[in-house]
């Protein structure tokens, strides 16, 4: 009987492991490093809406003067043109929509329930410099609803070096995207845009189609 048990319980780990790897490499297909300037520049992810494909990242990585010539990077190191259609710089909302040339296959799922203090996240983003874009690490959401610098945001445990900002994060459990790596201050001490935020933003802003996949994508004029 215990044999059993021990082969019931090693089975029960290894299809948990195929889940979380699964999982894992879902969320690295929708998830981008957006360069800025030769070595990179911030993350970010991919939305995909009304057959166009969007990247949303934070406003702070982009020079207000210099939004042009931005590029995108897969997880395949495929290199996409960007066009920027909606900043906000940091002391702003801190948030970026970046229309990409051409549609791609991987987008995120949102998640606007509010996460809890100790539920586990995944964070993909790009740690100091291209050469180590797409990096995946794991934490805890440590507080819900810090106020910090005249915001609100949710604090993470999850590793975050400069160039992960607008890298998102992930519930655990699922793979939606619970919201953007903002702010990073110290170790464990890293801030997050929650999507009850980002939504309630860009609601505000003429772009209340981004969450609602039922709604019709209305670009600004020009675009």
């Amino acid at each position: 009987m215990f044999s059993k048990c021990l082969i019931f319980l090693a089975l029960f780990a290894s299809a948990l492991s195929a889940k979380a790897n699964e999982l894992c490499e879902k969320i690295n297909r929708q998830s981008v490093m957006v360069s800025v300037t030769e070595d990179g520049g911030g993350s970010g992810v991919v939305v995909n809406r009304g057959g166009k494909s969007f990247v949303l990242t934070c406003g702070h990585i982009f020079d207000e003067n210099a939004l042009e010539g931005v590029r995108v990077v897969l997880f395949d190191e495929t290199k996409l043109e960007a066009e920027v259609i909606f900043w906000s710089g940091f002391n702003d909302y801190d948030m970026a929509i970046l229309l990409l040339e051409r549609a791609v296959p991987d987008g995120v799922v949102f998640r606007e329930k509010k996460m809890s203090v100790g539920d586990e996240v995944y964070h993909i983003g790009t740690l100091h410099s291209k050469h180590y874009r797409n990096s995946l690490s794991a934490g805890l959401i440590a507080y819900v609803g810090r106020q910090t610098y005249g915001k609100v945001f949710d604090q993470t445990t999850v590793v975050v070096f400069p160039g992960s900002s607008g890298g998102g994060l992930f519930d655990k459990r699922d793979g939606k995207y619970i919201g953007m790596l903002t702010l990073w201050t110290s170790p464990n001490l890293n801030m997050m845009n929650p999507c009850r935020r980002i939504k309630k933003v860009l609601d505000a802003n003429g772009f209340d189609w981004f969450f609602d996949e039922t709604k019709e994508v209305k670009l600004p004029e020009g675009e």
